[in-house]
């Protein structure tokens, strides 16, 4: 039991490591602050609680170019997108359908489909799209888009509504955070012990299954 639950937790902690570590990198990359990237992943976490679809959403935002307000703009016109439309949209399909168009200069995929349902339209956007110059007009015209279609408007109601709910998941992503930099750090220290533990219950499995009960108490006396 103590070998299966410490396991369990050292899993629970890998898996916001890999999650912290990828974001990290991808942050690196586009030359954004981690502060500002943590933060958003944090939104969208407590939002859909679900912190590998949230770290994958962040890391398809960073590849669009966004500076830190921009990003944090488009965090909360996506996070007020699946709020609006909780049963079709996610927030990692949402945020890689937006970095595919800006990269194609074509409205795709649930990004597309939300331009859809909002009253926009996907082709009309296209065209818009295909009217911008640099980079920065393209991102421009997406946060405009957005926020015009009052999807921002409706992450700081839902905000507003849900303070406690959302500050609660907040903080409970908060502490896988931090135990998984404290599993990270204790792991070495204990590795040996568990080690010690793992190779005597194989012992005693072995005992067990080649000589039964008998086996078993002889390998426990020994």
């Amino acid at each position: 039991a103590l070998v299966s639950g410490f396991m369990g937790a050292v899993d629970s902690a890998n898996e916001m490591q890999r999650s912290m570590s990828r974001l990290e990198i991808n942050a690196q990359t586009a030359g954004q602050s981690m502060t500002t990237v943590n933060d958003n992943f944090r939104q969208f976490t407590a939002l859909t609680q679900q912190a590998d679809s949230s770290a994958e959403a962040m890391s398809n935002l960073l590849q669009t170019g966004f500076d830190d307000n921009g990003l944090t703009q488009a965090v909360d016109a996506l996070s007020g997108a699946v709020v609006q439309f909780p049963d079709t949209l996610n927030i990692e399909s949402l945020a890689d359908g937006l970095q595919e168009t800006l990269a194609t200069g074509t409205a795709t995929g649930q990004f597309g489909e939300l331009l859809d349902r909002v009253g926009v339209g996907a082709e009309n956007f296209s065209t818009a799209l295909a009217q911008c110059t640099t980079d920065a007009e393209k991102q421009n015209l997406v946060l405009e888009t957005l926020a015009e279609a009052g999807l921002n408007d409706v992450w700081a109601q839902y905000e507003q509504a849900n303070g406690g709910m959302l500050s609660f998941q907040d903080s409970m992503t908060l502490i896988q955070q931090s135990l998984s930099t404290l599993v990270e750090s204790i792991l070495p220290l204990v590795a040996p012990a568990f080690a010690t533990i793992a190779e005597a219950v194989s012992s005693l499995v072995t005992a067990f299954a080649e000589g039964g009960f008998a086996g078993l108490l002889e390998q426990v006396g020994s």
